[in-house]
């Protein structure tokens, strides 16, 4: 799956096979933002903007019949989304709660009903959803303060304690995380905590 723009807009396209023809699925007004698969499934989760509002919501598209449900409340900004191991949930960062705040939330796609925040922020920083780990209990996120300060933390769902694994309020530093490892013991980043520049490093 792919975005290509061919008028005013981006669209979702499937491509088969390597160098094959690619195939419109979407012909939306509106511009189409992210586009994850769905794991152990075929459905993509996208983001929309809305009349050039740039609060883009939240979809489900079933890219064999076309169609495209909206799961968030089509009034907040909702970004950065992402799928659990099983398909079954995705964690999304969205400003629902109160129209301002940068915080992370979850939905059981089979009950839109059921979105909730899992992290609220609570100051301006932004914060974002990584990786879930692979019971899906917890989750790798990212926290941003600023260019030069940006931190790694690892959320607990159930009660939304969070243990930071990379950065520090003493001496800020730029932290991207990237993923876990395969064994859930540890994560790749990109870090400039040596003073050296970016470097991709393990944690």
């Amino acid at each position: 799956y792919i975005r290509t723009r061919f008028s005013l807009v981006d669209q979702v396209h499937r491509v088969d096979f390597p160098g094959g023809s690619r195939q419109q699925l979407t012909f939306f007004e509106e511009p189409i933002g992210e586009v994850v698969r769905q794991n152990q499934g075929g459905t993509l989760a996208l983001t929309m903007d809305k009349g050039g509002s740039e609060f883009s919501q939240l979809f489900l598209l079933d890219p064999d019949s076309a169609v495209a449900t909206m799961i968030s409340d089509g009034s907040s900004r909702n970004t950065h989304i992402l799928w659990d191991k099983p398909g079954t949930r995705l964690a999304y960062h969205s400003t629902r709660r109160n129209g301002r705040s940068n915080d992370i939330w979850l939905v059981d796609i089979a009950h839109s009903e059921s979105a909730r925040p899992v992290l609220e922020s609570p100051d301006d920083s932004l914060w974002v959803p990584v990786d879930f780990t692979d019971e899906g209990n917890s989750m790798l996120v990212q926290r941003v303060l600023s260019v030069a300060d940006s931190r790694v933390y690892l959320l607990d769902i159930a009660n939304g304690q969070q243990r930071l694994l990379a950065g520090s309020e003493d001496t800020p530093s730029a932290n991207r995380a990237v993923v876990l490892d395969r064994e859930n013991e540890g994560f790749y980043l990109i870090s400039n905590a040596r003073g050296l520049g970016a470097e991709l490093a393990w944690q």
